[in-house]
């Protein structure tokens, strides 16, 4: 059985194809379109997802939306007729109101219109078309993939149809609800809200916000224990004085009221004075708080020691790196695309559950579903360009040393990550060792804030070597502290809070990338490559090997490996 999910019209479009339980291809529609975040339809998603599945449209049996709008419509009106009438102010123009109706309208045309751009030889009998509940798409999508047959499940992010917050019960492969936080109310719309007020773009400034947090002081911590107030089993509610999401959307996150006791709202690429940083410190703080007390209510609540976490709250990865120490959860399992694009494939994973006949668990341990490409095609593509280029038979080999030597390697490799993190196969890798690299990497290579940082990738077996956790992490989505005495050999991969964001790199997963660490380790005795994602500011994650050469040829970057062939610029 084929089933097909997808999502769109709201940001990160992506799709997803499973067969028999078995996640073949997920990849999302920026990497194909090259328009970051993307809402628009993920058409070159879908079609690659069912040629890398070798099939047609009229071969799948269920299609998965990850959203039902029909219940949105019903129940979006009620939080505007709570705030009216400053609600009003959301029929503005470019508000929220308007957006809204359009992308409803979108979302209930989703069938009709993935029929017609697939549906090639008007099919009689066409897939089932299926609108999945958001949070339940996310539950899925964590769940059913995990190694867990039961599993304690936590979702969060922005909003849903009417929820902002989901804690369930997995087991056998069925999904409970427990409870629910209803939107307005929300710690990850709070979150977006902070990013706007800070000068970021909500859904994509959060992990700015984030990085931030740890040049700051939590000063405002009594401010926001004034704006998010506990309840009873692991609900929240908040004092709505001090926002304007509800009120205003995007046009104004948060109210006068937040802004006198703060500072005015920071007008996007200006400075970064000490007061927002401390801003954000106190808000990353607030978000710990309140995640770690919900997750000790749902450990209440199903006594399970398993964890499974979805939505885009969660790729919170410095939260995340503490759950271990801070709840009673002995294992913790996070896909690596939490955000948006992840409910594409739970959505597919839902379905394949609810109408195969004997369903099957496929553990996900992987997140290399994109496309990849032949070294024919990789060459063709170098002939074109103006670059220097050779074919090597040690690649691994010849990129440890070049990176030992202080270059900056473009570094494509196998079949494309899905999720927001370049995981080894569309990466820029650079020295550890030297702290200048991190403001070189910044600045000449990526294009983009001096206080972001970058990922250490280490070999699984070290890990617990150089930092203080032994919970592999192959998805770049956990923390760990760095072990002082293993500080000062891997400056440029260390936070100013002396962390790493870390990706864990098994051999059995990424032969080629562990083979390039290793020998990176030959030579150096550390076995830790800087790793960040392949593209610059404001651009996707490179796809094909144009895409690479184009980054490479705007870039400062000293030499670009893909596949067996190494490139550089000429003189």
């Amino acid at each position: 059985m084929y089933v097909l999910g997808f999502n769109a019209y709201l940001h990160d479009s992506a799709a997803c194809i499973v067969k028999d339980g078995e996640v073949l291809a997920f990849a999302e529609e920026e990497r194909f379109n090259r328009k970051k975040h993307t809402h628009e339809f993920p058409q070159g998603a879908v079609q690659f997802c069912l040629d890398f599945a070798g099939i047609d449209f009229s071969e799948v049996s269920h299609v998965g939306f990850f959203w039902n709008p029909y219940k949105e419509i019903l129940y979006k009106w009620l939080p505007f007729f709570r705030f009216l009438p400053y609600s009003l102010s959301l029929f503005k123009r470019d508000a929220a109101i308007n957006p809204l109706m359009r992308r409803i309208a979108s979302m209930l045309g989703a069938k009709r219109h993935l029929n017609m751009l697939f549906d090639g030889r008007k099919s009689e009998a066409l897939p089932q078309f299926h609108f999945v509940d958001h949070h339940i798409s996310h539950a899925a999508s964590c769940y059913l993939v995990s190694p867990f047959d039961e599993a304690a499940i936590f979702v969060a992010d922005g909003y849903a149809e009417h929820d902002s917050t989901l804690m369930a019960h997995g087991r056998g492969g069925e999904i409970e609800k427990l409870e629910t936080v209803k939107f307005p109310v929300s710690l990850g719309q709070l979150y977006g809200a902070v990013t706007e007020y800070l000068g970021f773009r909500i859904c994509d400034g959060e992990g700015k916000v984030m990085a931030l947090a740890s040049f700051g002081e939590p000063r405002y911590e009594d401010l926001f224990d004034r704006i998010v107030l506990p309840t009873s089993n692991g609900q929240y509610k908040f004092d709505f004085s001090y926002l304007g999401y509800q009120h205003y959307g995007l046009l104004k996150t948060v109210s006068d009221k937040f802004i006198s006791e703060t500072a005015p709202i920071r007008k996007r690429e200006s400075e970064l004075p000490q007061v927002y940083m401390d801003v954000a410190a106190s808000l990353q703080q607030c978000l710990e708080k309140h995640y770690f007390r919900m997750l000790n209510v749902l450990y209440e609540r199903t006594k399970c020691p398993n964890l499974c976490l979805a939505g885009g709250m969660v790729l919170n990865s410095v939260a995340n790196g503490k759950i271990l120490e801070k709840t009673p959860f002995e294992n913790v399992f996070i896909q690596p695309a939490a955000n948006d694009a992840g409910s594409s494939l739970g959505s597919a994973m839902f379905l394949y559950h609810k109408f195969a006949s004997n369903p099957q668990r496929v553990p996900l341990n992987h997140a290399y579903g994109g496309p990849s490409f032949t070294d024919e095609q990789v060459e063709a593509a170098l002939k074109r360009s103006s670059l220097a280029y050779r074919r090597s038979t040690a690649v691994e080999i010849k990129t440890a040393k070049l990176i030992a030597d202080g270059n900056i390697v473009g570094w494509f490799q196998g079949r494309m990550e899905f999720g927001p993190r370049a995981l080894g196969n569309r990466s820029i890798l650079a020295d550890p060792r030297k702290a200048e690299m991190k403001d070189i990497l910044n600045q000449r290579v990526k294009h983009r804030e001096s206080f972001r940082p970058f990922a250490p990738s280490i070999k699984e077996e070290k890990l617990s070597e150089f930092f203080e956790s032994n919970a592999p992490e192959p998805y770049m989505l956990k923390v760990y502290r760095i072990r002082p005495e293993k500080l000062g050999l891997i400056p440029a991969a260390a936070h100013v809070d002396g962390t790493g964001r870390v990706q864990s790199v098994s051999q059995d997963v990424n032969p080629r990338y562990y083979k390039l660490i290793d020998e990176f380790e030959k030579l150096t005795g550390v076995p830790v490559v800087v790793n960040t994602s392949f593209n610059v500011r404001g651009e996707p994650i490179v796809c094909t090997p144009q895409d690479a050469i184009n980054c490479f040829a705007n870039t400062h970057m000293d030499y670009l490996v893909m596949g067996d062939f190494i490139a550089r610029k000429r003189a």
